[in-house]
């Protein structure tokens, strides 16, 4: 956790995705004043609709909720520590097996109510296009610190902003998505009958004997595979 001086009671957050709005709720929550720019509605994005804040643009599923999985575990650490977009998920949560999903418009309203009646919190509209009032310079105090959250659909003008204080000819945004199988493409031949388990979705066992033999050595393969391994077809 950030140790804030007596010198640096407030910082300014650009972007008001999921990122920028928990950041900017979990400063207020520890005393300092936060200026939280957003750009929309004045400019909007290819894929936003609204000028809510944490719209959600993609899936409305923040992945699993199961505690004995990675991502739940995530999820009760950050209820732990008071965690705004977990809270806003918990109370918009829809049915999605054990994953947590939310209503999109119930949760993006939740986010923004929150964050607009925070004492501690500036909304300010307005797109940012120039980095150097933020910087702190040697000697001077500016703004404090200052947190850019704007993600992948970060306009052009504060992307070359931001590639030219980064000195990068280019910015990367990674992401990752489970793979969809859908039902109709499976052989069913190759397949038993769904099992259902405490989640209540459906798992396909194979019968084929090849893909099975895949499976298992993709599983249970030993670092050093002895040298008389069987191939699979």
């Amino acid at each position: 956790m950030t140790t804030y001086t007596s010198g640096e009671r407030s910082i300014a957050v650009i972007g008001a995705g999921l990122a920028g709005s928990e950041a900017a709720w979990q400063a207020a929550q520890r005393g300092v004043h936060v200026t939280l720019y957003e750009m929309r509605p004045h400019r909007m994005t290819p894929a936003h609709q609204t000028d809510r804040m944490a719209e959600l643009v993609c899936s409305n599923s923040l992945g699993s909720n199961l505690p004995d999985r990675a991502l739940g575990l995530l999820k009760n650490e950050l209820r732990q520590l008071d965690s705004l977009i977990i809270a806003c998920a918990d109370r918009t949560a829809v049915p999605a097996g054990g994953a947590l999903a939310v209503g999109r418009d119930a949760f993006s309203h939740a986010v923004t109510e929150a964050i607009a009646g925070h004492p501690n919190i500036t909304v300010r509209r307005e797109e940012i296009t120039n980095l150097s009032p933020f910087l702190i310079r040697e000697g001077g105090r500016g703004v404090g610190s200052t947190i850019i959250a704007t993600g992948p659909l970060t306009s052009p003008a504060l992307a070359q902003a931001i590639r030219q204080l980064a000195g990068q000819d280019y910015l990367y945004f990674f992401d990752a998505m489970a793979p969809i199988v859908t039902a109709d493409s499976i052989d069913n031949q190759s397949t038993n009958l769904p099992i259902y388990q405490s989640t209540n979705l459906p798992i396909y066992q194979s019968t084929n004997p090849p893909i099975s033999q895949f499976t298992n050595l993709l599983i249970y393969h030993p670092p050093n595979p002895p040298a008389t391994t069987s191939t699979v077809p």
